[in-house]
């Protein structure tokens, strides 16, 4: 239960991204962009922290390196979808990805997958990589601003 509640309290940063606002935010300024940086930094290290000391205080502190670790991951896979989808629909790929993981991420008999990012310890490298690559690919697909995507794809059709 507390793996779903890490998918959850990821997640909500990247949705409070969302604005009835969308059209008109597309073409804002850095300036504009920069508050909202600064807002997805705020709220997250209050969800991050506020999810860190539930998983202290009733799972155990064995395991909050571990539920930092999967946090992270829930992070990354949010900011990639919102980006994607819109910010309202920023559940979508975590909730994906988490069902993936409940439902082929492990239980047998050999124990958990080894892409499974939020049972592993702490000390199995490829779900450290897996979970700070995903972190990673999520805070550069926010920092894509639709005006960065645009001239991106126009510099690569004409070249320049």
């Amino acid at each position: 239960m507390w793996r779903l509640i890490a998918l959850a309290s990821a997640t909500i940063p990247a949705l409070n991204l969302h604005s009835n606002l969308d059209q008109l935010e597309e073409p804002a300024t850095r300036h504009h962009h920069r508050h909202e940086e600064i807002y997805l930094a705020i709220i997250c290290v209050v969800c991050l922290l506020s999810y860190l000391l539930a998983v202290a205080l009733f799972v155990g502190v064995d395991l909050l390196a571990v539920a930092g670790r999967g946090w992270l991951a829930w992070y990354g896979f949010a900011l990639v979808c919102g980006r994607i989808l819109s910010w309202q629909l920023a559940w979508v790929l975590p909730a994906i990805v988490g069902c993936l993981l409940i439902f082929v991420g492990g239980g047998g008999q050999n124990g958990y997958a080894w892409w499974e990012f939020t049972i592993q310890p702490i000390s199995h490298a490829p779900t450290l990589i897996l979970s700070v690559a995903a972190a990673a690919t999520g805070i550069l697909a926010f920092s894509y601003t639709p005006w960065i995507l645009r001239s991106t794809v126009s510099f690569a059709r004409n070249g320049r």
